[in-house]
């Protein structure tokens, strides 16, 4: 039963304030007091709607540091997957050579540069597509 009153004095408030008789009502802008009449509105003109379809596009359309971003991240991800995997599989990190003579373990040191660069390209590309994504 209170739910059914509230609702229909809400319904009775909705009505008469829509159907208040308000010509005008005032709107300062920037200190400037101007008078917009409800009554007189004017359909768009073709450059506001060309402007609206516009921004319309260019909101759908993912922005340059979005791109990059998500582009380093697919790179950086699997770099840094196989780079781990050739650290777990190696017994040392360090590959020396000297005068043609080489040793330590290659797939070690090499699967640590290829981690290392899949950990910073994911890194910047999180950053650049959380920027390009603000930006949008």
């Amino acid at each position: 039963m209170k739910f059914r009153l509230l609702f229909f004095v809400l319904l009775i408030s909705v009505s008469y304030y829509s159907n208040a008789q308000m010509d005008t009502f005032p709107y300062q802008n920037n200190n400037y007091g101007t008078q917009i009449n409800l009554t007189t509105v004017s359909s768009p003109t073709s450059n506001q709607l060309s402007n609206f379809h516009k921004s319309l596009k260019m909101a759908s359309e993912p922005h340059k540091l979005e791109k990059i971003g998500k582009t380093l991240t697919f790179v950086g991800i699997p770099l840094a997957i196989i780079g781990g995997v050739m650290l777990s599989n190696s017994n040392g990190t360090q590959y020396n050579c000297y005068n043609g003579e080489c040793e330590g373990d290659a797939q070690g040191a090499f699967g640590s540069l290829i981690f290392i660069n899949g950990i910073g390209l994911t890194a910047t590309g999180v950053v650049l597509w959380t920027l390009g994504r603000k930006k949008r």
